[in-house]
This record gives structure tokens, sequence and C-alpha cells, in this order.
């Protein structure tokens, strides 16, 4: 074998190896009915994101107690209840819902979370004073956004905090990567408004903080109209 084809047929193993990555990582998603379980393992609910989501959790949970003294706090799309953590050692009534099991299994006590399949509408039955939605948007198939916003809006009583990846936000099966505008007309038709100065105050904070950029650019504070 010459030099060059043993200095070539590294490169090309490697390359076939990425395509075959890419092509999994592809079809492995909900755009083509996959369950989320199929799709979030326990790697993903370990991995760098949720590190942040740790360091997040804090700031952002002692900030909206201070600003809207939550009495229940209903968390849509939980991940592994990092945020839920913060509100019930607050005393907060704190559920979650998260798609795959292996979220549900690293919730922790004394937070309450179950597993769904957020394509599904959800109805629990009840009002939270505060519910939450983070970056789960844009892992829902774009034919279920509007039943996500409607899951969101039935279950709260006083505010909405909401965010969703903008187009070109790369990530784990992000499939319904959206303006803030797309959003915004949906949580309007369900009678909800994005509050301009709440908004404006939430990511100000985010940034004197150094959160990350979700929380400083595009998450959203909602008022019933």
């Amino acid at each position: 074998m010459s030099v060059s084809s043993e200095t070539t047929a590294p490169v090309l193993l490697r390359k076939i190896r990425s395509a075959a990555y890419r092509f999994k990582t592809f079809v492995r998603s909900q755009r083509f009915g996959m369950s989320p379980d199929a799709i979030y393992d326990g790697a993903f609910y370990d991995g760098g994101a949720f590190d942040k989501t740790e360091e997040t959790a804090r700031h952002v949970v002692h900030y909206l107690i201070r600003t809207y003294a939550p009495r229940s706090v209903l968390d849509i799309g939980c991940g592994k209840g990092s945020y839920l953590r913060h509100f019930a050692d607050a005393g907060c009534l704190a559920v979650g819902c998260e798609g795959s099991i292996e979220g549900i299994r690293r919730v922790p006590s004394p937070a309450t979370a179950f597993q769904f399949d957020l394509r599904r509408p959800l109805r629990l039955n009840r009002r939270f004073s505060l519910t939450m939605c983070i970056e789960v948007a844009e892992h829902i198939p774009s034919n279920a956004s509007e039943t996500l916003v409607e899951s969101v809006c039935r279950h709260a009583e006083d505010v909405i905090v909401f965010s969703a990846a903008p187009p070109s936000e790369s990530g784990t099966d992000h499939i319904n990567c959206r303006p803030k505008e797309f959003w915004h007309g949906l949580f309007l038709r369900q009678g909800w408004w994005p509050n301009i100065e709440e908004t404006a105050q939430l990511c100000a904070f985010s940034r004197a903080e150094g959160l990350p950029q979700w929380w400083r650019e595009w998450t959203h504070v909602y008022r019933k109209q």
C-alpha cells in the first residue's frame, strides 16, 4: 500500500463514521414519529446542557419567587427537575412533566414529575400560579406547536414564562426552531400577551447574572389579556 493510501484510509473512515452518525441523529427524531424515550437517553440528561441548567436554576428560581411569589409551579418539559427542586425547597407546590423516562428518573424529591408526550394535549384539571416551558418547543414537531401552547395556557393562572430556541440554533432534535413572533401569535390566540416590561426585567437580571443565552435573549413573560 502506498503512503498516500495509508494516509487516505483513516480520513475516509472518519468521514464515513461521521456521516453515519449524522444520519442516525437525523432519523432518530420526533419528526419521524420516534418517541422521546428513544431520543433522550441518560447521556442527554447527564450532558453539558443540563450542567448549565443546574447552575442557572438557583438564580432563576430566586428571581421568580421574589418577583411573583408563586404558590404553585408547573414546569412543562422539566428535564431532570432542576427548577422544580429549588421551587419545592422554597415551599412551592412544584409539578413537572417530561417526555423521557430518563429525565423523570432524575427528578429529585420533594418535587413531583410524571412522564408525558407533549405532542398530545396535557390536561391536569387545575391551574398553577406560575407555568414554565423552557427550551422545549424547539423539540416538538411543528404540527404540535399549537397543542403545546394550548397545554401551557390551559394550566396557567397568573404568569407564563416561556422560551424556545430561534431559527438556526443547534441542539439535539431541534426540529422546530421558530422566531419569537411565531410563538407570540400562538399565545395571543389563547388570550395571553407578551409583557414587554416584565420580559425586559427578567432578561436584564439574566444578563447581570451571566445566565445562558436563552434566559438573556429569548425568554418571554406572558400575562392574561
